[in-house]
């Protein structure tokens, strides 16, 4: 048994078997994906399928039912949907993080999902380096761009519809690296919604500011399992992180930048249920609240810069330590967050503490500071 590569593009070249990228195979046809990935025997190898940059158009939600022989998952073989140059060659990341503009996108293959519907909903797939456009209109429960995956890595999603219901990345008991998306609705969820154990590392969360309904956040979850957030960020949302449960759920949250309108990282619960959440080395700014907290159980609110008008709203059991609080203002703490460049500028007090997910790069030697410098990997 060995790996399987096939080559697709928009429109397909040469014999368009997919053999090669001479002879790369379309990936859609009339808006549904290629028989040569619906057709794969799934129950005897896995399938890595190198895209060609380009506008893909998508009306078909990749799940169990359209593979007419054995579907990918988890427990077997895997499906892999995987981003190459405009010469087949694999593509290359950026050095990027989370509080910068996501400049790479527009490097990627790009699928408009033209569907009331998921453009993934099936255990088995891994994607790496696609950016997810889904403009329908509607937005129907469970139906974000990628709602069920094995993993997923440098990827983008956007929705537009207006719903209290929209989107972009549902995961449970998954891991999400180097991803992002936008909500640009009047009303939305969240970006990222957590539905079981799940680590986030370097993942961004861009929200419409001008939304007026929904939980408008950047990530949120309410399950009975830990959370794992790592140098991510959040901006243009109503809450940064939100746990919607007042009787379970575990996080922690490390290196984070995060810039809402209210409340930055909320969660409830009373004293003897298991909600509780460490929070540390993060660069927190809000309307209202920085942090606010029930009656949960204790842990560490460390080593963070929170700006609000409530700075930390928890019971005085919790451990606080070493939290910069002073007065503030987002021109002289952040390049530009307007526009979603949460990085920390140059000239702040703030600069070079290893607060957040990033900083800008310095004025004369041009270093990059920030979490990816600071020995951790993500």
């Amino acid at each position: 048994m060995a790996l399987t590569q096939r080559y697709f593009g928009v429109s397909g070249a040469g014999s368009m078997d997919g053999t090669s990228f001479a002879n790369r195979a379309p990936l859609y046809v009339a808006g549904s994906l290629n028989s040569i990935i619906t057709g794969f025997n799934f129950a005897a190898d896995s399938l890595l399928c190198w895209i060609k940059p380009g506008n893909y158009t998508s009306s078909q939600t990749i799940m169990s039912g359209i593979f007419s022989t054995t579907a990918p998952v988890n427990s077997g073989f895997g499906c892999y949907f995987y981003a190459c140059d405009a010469d087949g060659n694999p593509w290359q990341p950026p050095n990027w993080r989370s509080p910068e503009i996501p400049t790479w996108k527009a490097d990627l293959p790009i699928i408009d999902h033209t569907a009331n519907s998921a453009w993934l909903n099936q255990s088995g797939i891994h994607c790496y380096g696609l950016q997810v456009v889904r403009s329908n209109s509607s937005f129907s429960a469970n139906t974000g761009p990628f709602n069920n995956f094995a993993a997923v890595d440098w990827c983008w999603a956007s929705v537009s519809a207006n719903s209290t219901s929209a989107y972009c990345f549902s995961a449970g008991a998954q891991v999400l690296k180097n991803c992002g998306g936008e909500c640009s609705g009047t009303s939305y969820n969240a970006i990222f919604v957590i539905t079981g154990s799940t680590s986030l590392r370097n993942c961004k969360a861009i929200g419409n500011a001008s939304a007026s309904s929904g939980s408008r956040a950047g990530y949120t979850f309410a399950i009975n399992s830990v959370v794992e957030f790592t140098a991510c960020s959040a901006s243009g949302v109503d809450i940064g992180i939100l746990n919607t449960t007042s009787t379970s759920g575990r996080s922690l949250i490390e290196a984070c930048t995060l810039k809402a309108a209210t409340t930055g990282v909320q969660s409830t619960g009373a004293a003897t249920t298991n909600v509780n959440s460490g929070i540390s080395k993060s660069f927190i700014c809000a309307g209202t609240y920085g942090i606010q907290r029930g009656l949960v159980a204790p842990r560490g609110i460390l080593n963070n810069r929170l700006r609000a008008t409530t700075p930390i709203s928890a019971p005085t059991e919790q451990v606080q330590v070493n939290n910069q609080t002073a007065a503030g203002s987002d021109a002289a703490e952040f390049v530009d967050a307007t526009n979603h460049d949460l990085r920390i500028k140059n000239t702040s007090t703030y600069w070079g503490q290893g607060l957040g997910a990033g900083d800008q790069a310095a004025a004369a030697s041009g270093t990059v500071t920030g979490f990816r410098n600071r020995g951790i990997r993500i």
